[in-house]
């Protein structure tokens, strides 16, 4: 017998089940700490994030799926589904090239990788709004239409790009900044707040929030006058030409505001229905270095979420979060930048901050830099990510019919091996067929691949053709920087047709 009761009489429910000591589970969201959370408290801390999800599945191939949007908490200390919309083909065919400048900086940068055969799907310009200085560096201007000094021609540089097939996006959110000071001002704050469509404090007037070193006023995105403002501002950037943009801080896009079929926004904040309407994900702002909040969080990220439903997620190479104070430098190094370019030609989005390699920003600046050499190897890896799109595609594609993700944690293919359930970072799959084993250590040149039982399968390793037979096993691979481990499985269609691009693109 069933009893229903108002839900009104109770401020909390506790569902409560034993679990067997050996069970890990697996989930909750996109996550940087940890893969398996047996013995640990899901609710903060450590377990912080953009994007939670109330979802896990567990080594026993059980899952708990908690709808609605009340606030959850998971304490495993004890041992006692949306569609997925396709993404554009042009946005998983080459890299997307993150940079900052102006017009001039656009055209010299796109000359130098065309030198290099660079493949490049589109340049994410997020200063496209213009840059200011603040007390913490250079800032942009949050006022949402395009700054005409720092890119004159804006609409003939978007077209120039497109007769090359690379398309524009750029960066938009919630937030206004008043702009006092900036030149060619057509929409800001004060037509907003003339519109009365920001949010308001308890006196009535717009209400500031701070933000690093200045205060914005935030849309109410529960006004309705709001929505069809925000859809113009939008409107604009699609008229001129942008094919994408970042929407950042996770309240500030309207879920109807897409105007036509293969634009594309990527956001780092979401719940658990957000794959539904987002085009993919972000995994925001790595430190740029080995620790845990850098190069390894990103693998731990792509890989929880991608157990929590979010098939399309990345990491912008190189980190983004560096130091440069009198007391205190954290840089990104050379190494580290290759290495992570390494990792991206084998996640869905190949992205990459150019600003970050040739100019020093508030956010900091790479040591050590050889521009030519990060140039050669920044091409090299967007050939080798061209050279398994055919798959991508196939693989998007599955994605959007099954919910599953395109690089995936060894568990959802090997889920009676234990030893795949300690990993972390250490590897991951790309659909079925392809082996990923990152190098994500400082000055390593070996690294420890795990080959997992079942399947009845072989690897081949991409660089050598040597074959890997033996399963349940540990077996150390060289992988110099140029030459990470990566497999495809022995006989394959998908791996042998990798391999025949790989030789005709002329990667060796």
């Amino acid at each position: 017998m069933v009893e229903t009761v108002d839900s009104r009489d109770f401020n909390r429910i506790c569902i409560t089940y034993s679990s067997e000591k050996s069970e890990r589970f697996y989930g909750f969201g996109e996550q940087f700490s940890h893969m398996d959370f047996k013995g640990r408290e899901v609710s903060g801390d450590e377990s912080t994030t953009y994007a939670p999800s109330p979802f896990y599945m567990t080594s026993n191939m059980r899952s708990l799926y908690l709808q609605g949007y009340n606030y959850s908490v998971f304490d495993l200390t004890r041992d006692d589904c949306a569609e997925i919309k396709e993404l554009p083909e042009w946005m998983i065919s080459g890299a997307v090239v993150g940079m900052q400048g102006g017009t001039a900086a656009v055209r010299r940068i796109l000359k130098k990788l065309q030198t290099y055969n660079t493949l490049i799907s589109a340049f994410w310009l997020q200063d496209w709004v213009g840059e200011r200085k603040t007390v913490i560096g250079s800032q942009l201007w949050w006022s949402w239409e395009v700054d005409s000094t720092r890119y004159s021609g804006w609409k003939k540089l978007i077209k120039d790009l497109s007769d090359h097939g690379i398309k524009v996006l750029t960066y938009c959110n919630p937030y206004l900044t008043p702009v006092e000071g900036k030149m060619n001002v057509q929409r800001n704050q004060f037509e907003a707040t003339k519109l009365d469509i920001l949010l308001k404090d308890r006196q009535g007037r717009p209400y500031m929030v701070p933000n690093t070193a200045f205060d914005v006023g935030m849309l109410d995105l529960t006004n309705p006058r709001t929505e069809s403002w925000f859809k113009q501002i939008l409107a604009t950037m699609v008229d001129d030409g942008v094919r994408g943009w970042m929407a950042d801080f996770g309240k500030g896009l309207p879920v109807d505001a897409c105007l036509y079929s293969d634009l594309v926004f990527f956001m780092r904040a979401s719940f658990r229905n957000s794959p539904n309407l987002a085009s993919l994900f972000w995994e925001g702002d790595q430190m740029v270095g080995q620790p845990n909040d850098g190069i390894k969080s990103a693998v731990v990220g792509l890989l929880s979420t991608g157990l929590s439903g979010y098939s399309f997620n990345h990491s912008d190479i190189g980190g983004y979060c560096a130091v440069q104070l009198p007391f205190l430098k954290y840089l990104r190094t050379e190494e580290l930048l290759l290495r992570w370019m390494e990792l991206n030609a084998f996640f869905n989005k190949h992205e990459h901050y150019i600003l970050l390699i040739f100019r020093e920003t508030s956010h900091g600046s790479t040591v050590s830099s050889t521009p030519t050499k990060e140039h050669s190897h920044f091409s090299r890896f967007s050939t080798i990510y061209n050279a398994w799109k055919f798959y991508r595609i196939q693989l998007v594609k599955e994605a959007s019919q099954k919910g599953l993700p395109v690089c995936r944690h060894l568990f959802l293919h090997y889920p009676d091996d234990e030893h795949v359930q300690t990993l972390t970072y250490q590897e991951f799959v790309v659909g079925t067929e392809i082996l990923v084993a990152p190098v994500l250590d400082k000055s390593r040149k070996v690294v420890q691949v795990y080959f997992p039982q079942g399947g009845n399968c072989h690897w081949k390793h991409i660089w050598t053709g040597k074959v890997y037979s033996k399963q349940g096993v540990e077996i150390p691979v060289e992988a110099p920087i140029r030459y990470p481990a990566v497999f495809v499985k022995d006989g394959s269609v998908i791996g042998e047709r990798f391999l025949d691009n790989l030789r005709q693109y002329g990667i060796q």
